[in-house]
């Protein structure tokens, strides 16, 4: 199991939401997927209508990587996203690198 904090730059107000229900507008997280998703805060700059979206996820399963990777990727392809960073990390909107940079953060913590 690996558990790391994911920040999402966004100028889109409803991500939090978007981020926290599943693809018919359920609230719940994918659990029964290897993986959830805890919505911490949000950051609101004001002056840019700029808002950070902060949420810790938890992935149960090795083999949930690839579908957290592809879930994230759907969830924000498309919206108005800068910046996501993982654990501090920041990664591109980029199914592949995402679940790079996770792999790694498992192998990291298993060491």
């Amino acid at each position: 199991m690996v558990t790391f904090k994911l920040a999402i730059e966004t100028y889109e107000k409803n991500l939090p939401n978007l981020l926290l229900t599943d693809s018919v507008g359920q609230k719940g997280n994918a659990k029964s997927m290897g993986f959830s998703v805890q919505y911490l805060n949000s950051v609101e700059e004001l002056a840019v209508g700029l808002e950070t979206v902060y949420v810790i996820v938890e992935i149960t399963k090795d083999t949930a990587v690839a579908l957290f990777s592809m879930w994230l990727y759907d969830k924000l392809k498309g919206k108005k996203v800068g910046k996501v960073t993982i654990d501090e990390e920041e990664v591109d909107l980029d199914n592949g690198q995402i679940e790079r940079i996770i792999k790694r953060h498992i192998q990291e913590d298993r060491q």
